[in-house]
């Protein structure tokens, strides 16, 4: 398995539900594997959103500092 990539259950999924999902990565650029199990695969992803609801800030993986996450926060919070 790829670094920073772990597998994700999606038991009793149908395909449209699928199909739904598959929207929501698509818009944050994450590419996913479905697995012969069921199960699908991709990167981890967190995303802070600003007030207006625009994308600002990325952390892929798990590796993130809970401090920098919280400085980030901050900053769009103080954004008029």
């Amino acid at each position: 398995m790829a670094r920073d990539m772990a597998p994700i259950s999606t038991p009793g999924l149908s395909s449209p539900e699928t199909k739904k999902l598959s929207k929501v990565w698509n818009g944050f650029g994450l590419k996913v594997k479905k697995l012969s199990n069921g199960q699908v695969q991709h990167i981890g992803l967190t995303v802070l959103i600003d007030r207006e609801g625009r994308r600002r800030v990325n952390y892929f993986g798990d590796k993130w500092q809970e401090k920098e996450v919280l400085k980030d926060m901050r900053a769009l919070a103080s954004e008029n």
